[in-house]
C-alpha cells in the first residue's frame, strides 16, 4: 500500500507539524527557530480560556457513547426477550391445539360408543359385559383403605380363574352384612 518513501514523507510532514504549529509566529517558514514553548503559546492560550467547552465536548461524546451503548444493548436484549415470548406464544398454541385434538377425539369416541349401546338396547342384540373392570376397582379401592402393611398384605389376590361371590349373611344386630367369598370357576359353573 505505502513504499518507504511515502511513509518517509508522512514522518517529515508530522514532524514540521509538531515543531512549526499552526498558530505559532513564523509558521509559514520552512524551519522556525523559537523554542518550543513559544511556538505553541498561542495554541495554549486558546485550550487556557477554552478548556471548559473543551471538557464539555469531551464529556458530551463520553456520555452520548455510553448511551448509545446502553441503547444497543437495552435492543439486543429486547430482541432476545421477543423472542422467548415468541417462543412460549408458539409452545402454548401447539399444546392447545394438540389438547383440542386429543379432547375432541375422545368427545367423539365417548358419542359414537353412547349412541352405538343405546342403538344395541334398541335393537335388542345383547352384548357381554366384563366384570373385570368393576373387580379391578373393587381391590383398588381395597388397596386404597388399607392403613397398614399388616392389612395391605392381608389383601386377597385373585387369579384369572376365581371369581367373586357376595352373599349376604345376617348378623346377630339383625343387619345384613355383604360377605365375600372367593369361589373358583368348577364351584360357580357347577
Amino acid at each position: 500500500m505505502f513504499g518507504f518513501d511515502q511513509v518517509e514523507a508522512l514522518g517529515d510532514q508530522l514532524r514540521h507539524l509538531l515543531l512549526n504549529p499552526p498558530l505559532a509566529p513564523g509558521a509559514g517558514e520552512t524551519e522556525n527557530t523559537d523554542p518550543l514553548l513559544l511556538r505553541y503559546l498561542p495554541l495554549l492560550v486558546i485550550v487556557t480560556m477554552f478548556w471548559p467547552v473543551l471538557v464539555t465536548l469531551i464529556a458530551a461524546s463520553f456520555s452520548a457513547s455510553a448511551w448509545l451503548f446502553w441503547l444497543c444493548v437495552g435492543l439486543l436484549f429486547g430482541a432476545l426477550q421477543l423472542l422467548y415470548v415468541l417462543y412460549n406464544f408458539t409452545m402454548i398454541i401447539w399444546d392447545l391445539s394438540t389438547l383440542t385434538l386429543l379432547k375432541t377425539f375422545a368427545m367423539l369416541r365417548s358419542f359414537v360408543r353412547y349412541y352405538f349401546y343405546k342403538m344395541t338396547d334398541a335393537a335388542g342384540i345383547e352384548r357381554k359385559r366384563k366384570s373385570k373392570k368393576r373387580r379391578r376397582k373393587e381391590w383398588r379401592e381395597e388397596v386404597d383403605r388399607a392403613a397398614d402393611y399388616k392389612e395391605y398384605c392381608s389383601l386377597q389376590l385373585f387369579e384369572p380363574q376365581q371369581q367373586i361371590k357376595k352373599t349376604v349373611v345376617k348378623t346377630a344386630g339383625s343387619k345384613y352384612k355383604s360377605v365375600r367369598r372367593i369361589a373358583s370357576s368348577e364351584n360357580v359353573n357347577g
